[in-house]
């Protein structure tokens, strides 16, 4: 059986301008007034049990603001998976939501889609769109790898935020 917005709010209050879950009904080892959940330490996710059941909190916030669980992807739009805030939180299909990812922790680089070529000796610039990678062209300037990419991720409607490495001091 799925939980319903009801059954939520009788358990949890969820504020919008935090983000944060709170305990309104004492159960088990919880107490009233507690910030209910954990942030999962491989996922980056905050996670909240509500009868047995581990649901993911931005999800949950859906659930608690419009009466149903979000029926695509839920994107944090700061990156940051454990800011909740509603204005941080938008539905977006899976293509819009790799659309704001993050620079990938092991980007050399410092930007995305672009990276050193050892052997031709220049910096590459390339473009994933729908699964599909697309060569944008090889140069010997990084900068022009950078504006190569950075262009193309604008012609084809990216977010800002894309492959920003931000940080926890940023929010919305």
């Amino acid at each position: 059986m799925n939980l319903t917005q009801e059954e939520l709010k009788s358990f949890l209050y969820y504020d919008p301008l935090t983000g944060l879950f709170t305990r309104i009904k004492h159960f088990h080892s919880t107490i009233v007034g507690d910030v209910a959940g954990t942030t999962c330490r491989s996922s980056g996710y905050v996670r909240i049990k509500i009868k047995g059941k581990l649901y993911r909190a931005h999800r949950l916030a859906f659930l608690y603001m419009t009466g149903s669980f979000p029926s695509e992807d839920v994107d944090h739009h700061d990156h940051i998976r454990d800011n909740n805030k509603w204005l941080n939180l938008r539905l977006a299909s899976n293509t819009i939501n790799n659309k704001n990812s993050s620079l990938r922790k092991d980007n050399r680089s410092g930007c995305t889609g672009v990276y050193w070529h050892k052997v031709r000796k220049r910096w590459m610039s390339q473009i994933n769109i729908n699964g599909v990678g697309i060569h944008l062209g090889s140069f010997e300037q990084w900068w022009d790898a950078v504006c190569t990419s950075k262009s193309a991720h604008f012609i084809n409607n990216f977010s800002t935020t894309h492959g920003v490495a931000l940080n926890k001091g940023y929010s919305l």
